[in-house]
């Protein structure tokens, strides 16, 4: 599967390296109504996969510890709970 993210609005779209099939959230999407459609899918979502790149495993790692290390910074602090607003629904 080779995939694109088309920004913030809409779901990631991916596309079958073997059939050329798509999908986004979790639906497929529909098939096009025209010769070779397959063959051309799965052409694009090649070059898709090749854009991306071949990473070694220790390149990847550095990366995904990096995103990791982001997205977990703070959480080994202690939460205090927050007092709900005045009037606020039970």
């Amino acid at each position: 599967m080779a995939g694109r993210d088309h920004g913030p609005y809409y779901g990631p779209i991916l596309t079958c390296l073997g059939c050329g099939d798509s999908w986004s959230c979790g639906e497929r999407l529909e098939r096009p109504f025209r010769r070779a459609w397959r063959r051309d899918a799965i052409v694009d979502a090649r070059r898709d996969w090749d854009v991306a790149g071949r990473h070694a495993r220790a390149e990847y790692r550095a990366w995904l510890d990096a995103e990791l290390a982001a997205v977990f910074t703070g959480f080994d602090r202690a939460v205090e709970d927050v007092p709900l607003p005045e009037g606020g629904a039970a």
